[in-house]
Formats: structure tokens, C-alpha cells, sequence
């Protein structure tokens, strides 16, 4: 199986990189941004690396813009390596222009925010506005506009390329990993993580008057005695239902709080969103998807790393 990688220097110029010891690129729903790790051994200093391109076969698996390159000589030998992020990177480093916007849809947000660093929209939900969106001092571009597209249709924006994708991930090719069925994914190592820490047990809320009057309680935290509160400020589109913002907060924290990672030889071909399932004699789960893709490749060989979480988890 080739792995090759194609530098981009500042000058325009392109070149074939070569001896590549160690590899890691991750992709996942949480994040516009894919992230790429790479070291080449390498007898000298090259110039500025602007852009890199990673393949495998012919499929790409990368491109994008280097945030750190760095040359060393130690006992490990003279090593090149390599930090970058994909597209999305641009539309998480620039900060959006605090205002309050009256009646705008998505179209409007994505022409403001996401249509400038050359995105494109594909919309699968119903045309509908907010009365009144504000951009708060310090939010990203793609904060402003995956939290405006989460309070009009209680679900987060997804980036696929230099696509934008608003609505339930595609579920594609459904992906079945067992050991014990000859038609199944193998993988080489299973974990399943439950992590408490991450759920929310109550939510306080703050009123027109500035108290915090009210609450949202979860009592499934309550039941496994986890205390982990917090206070929101309900943002002014929830005016009427303050709690809906609390309610949605408290929800995903529980989907987010169990995962099934799966380490798998070899490259596999998949994409966040995809649905999955696990059928093995110590875990059996359906209904998973993809939260996030992690390609690595080192003296031990490649390997295909899955993150799994209840398909609630998307919203």
C-alpha cells in the first residue's frame, strides 16, 4: 500500500516527499478542521512549506495549509516534520464581526461568514429565519455559524471538503466491524470508554431581571450522583422557551459521555457521519456513526482508528 505526500512551497513550486516515518490524520464531526501530523527523514533544511497533499493509492486523504514545520537533528537522525489543517482551519482562526442580525436565515449567515474563504452550502433542512441572532465578541466564523444553524434546526453544521453540509450526516456505506463475521470489518483492538465527567447534571438559568431564577435538573445524572452544573444565559431567539437550549445541552452531554473506539490494520476507506455497528461477544451495539476517523502509520504499519457514538450524538 504507497503512501505519498506532495509539499507545496511558498514560491508555488511542488515536490514529492519521500521516507515518511510517521503519519497521523485525523477527520471527524466536531471539527471543520481535518488535522495532519507527519516526520520525513530528511539530510537537510528544505524552504518554506506553504501547502501538503497526502494520498494513499489514488485516493487523497489530505490537503491543506502547514501551521508548523520544524527541522531536527537528534538521536533519532535529521527529521522533517510536518503540522497542518485542512479548509475548515480558516473559517476557525478568523474571528466573526460582533453584531446582532434581524430576521437572517442561512443563507444570509453562510454569505456572511462561510462563503467568502470559498465554501460552499448544501442545506438539507427547511427554509427558516431567526428573529434575532447576535455574534458575540470572540466567536469564530464557523462558532457564529454552527451555533446560528443549532438554534434554528437543533443541529450543527458539518464540513465535507469545501462543502458545508446542514442536516443529519449521510449515513453512506453502513459499516458492520466483527472478528467473528468473515464479511465484517476486522479490527485488532477494542475499547469501550464511558466517561461521567462529561454529563451535565443541572443547569441554571438566567432571567430578564439577571437571576439566576430557574433550572433544568437531569435526574439520570442525579441517579449515577454525578454534580457537574452549570449557568447559561438563554440566548434571546429562546425568549419563549428558555429551557429548550438547556434541555439540548444536557442531551448531548449524556451521548457524548460513551464511546467505542475501534483500531483497525491497514487503511479503511469511511467518512464521519457514516452509520456504524459493533457485533463482537463482549460488546454488541447498533445504531453507532462515526464521530471521528484517525489514519496513523508508523514502523508497526497502518492502521484505520474509528470513534463510535450513539447516532443522538449529532444533534
Amino acid at each position: 500500500m504507497i503512501v505519498g505526500f506532495t509539499a507545496i512551497y511558498t514560491d508555488g513550486r511542488r515536490q514529492s516527499l519521500k521516507n515518511c516515518i510517521r503519519l497521523e490524520l485525523v477527520r471527524g464531526l466536531d471539527s471543520p478542521a481535518d488535522g495532519f501530523r507527519a516526520s520525513f527523514a530528511a539530510d537537510k533544511i528544505l524552504p518554506d512549506i506553504k501547502g501538503i497533499e497526502a494520498y494513499i493509492e489514488n485516493t487523497p486523504l489530505f490537503e491543506g495549509t502547514v501551521d508548523e514545520q520544524e527541522y531536527s537533528i537528534s538521536a533519532r537522525g535529521r527529521v522533517l516534520s510536518l503540522e497542518a489543517r485542512g479548509l475548515g482551519a480558516l473559517v476557525l482562526d478568523n474571528e466573526a464581526r460582533p453584531r446582532t442580525l434581524w430576521g437572517a436565515n442561512l443563507t444570509t449567515m453562510f454569505s456572511l461568514l462561510l462563503k467568502p474563504y470559498g465554501l460552499r452550502l448544501y442545506n438539507k433542512m427547511p427554509h427558516a429565519a431567526l428573529p434575532v441572532f447576535t455574534i458575540f465578541k470572540g466567536m469564530s466564523e464557523w462558532e457564529a455559524f454552527a451555533d446560528f444553524s443549532s438554534r434554528l434546526h437543533n443541529i450543527r453544521p458539518y464540513l465535507r471538503g469545501d462543502l458545508v453540509i446542514v442536516g443529519r450526516p449521510d449515513s453512506g456505506r453502513r459499516l458492520v466491524f466483527s472478528n467473528g463475521n468473515k464479511n465484517a470489518i476486522k479490527f485488532c483492538a477494542l475499547t469501550h470508554r464511558r466517561s461521567p465527567h462529561e454529563i451535565i447534571s443541572k443547569i441554571y438559568l438566567r432571567d430578564a431581571e439577571g437571576y439566576y431564577s430557574s433550572s433544568v435538573q437531569n435526574s439520570a445524572a442525579q441517579r449515577l450522583g454525578i454534580q457537574r452544573e452549570r449557568f447559561l444565559i438563554p440566548a434571546g431567539e429562546y425568549a419563549t422557551a428558555p429551557h429548550t437550549d438547556a434541555n439540548l445541552k444536557i442531551r448531548r452531554s449524556h451521548y457524548k459521555s460513551s464511546a467505542v473506539v475501534l483500531r483497525c490494520p491497514g487503511f479503511v476507506s469511511a467518512e464521519p457521519g457514516w452509520e456504524a455497528a459493533v457485533e463482537d461477544e463482549a460488546i454488541s451495539r447498533q445504531n453507532l456513526l462515526v464521530e471521528e476517523l484517525r489514519y496513523s502509520m508508523d514502523d508497526s504499519g497502518i492502521f484505520t482508528e474509528f470513534t463510535l457514538r450513539d447516532w443522538l450524538y449529532y444533534v
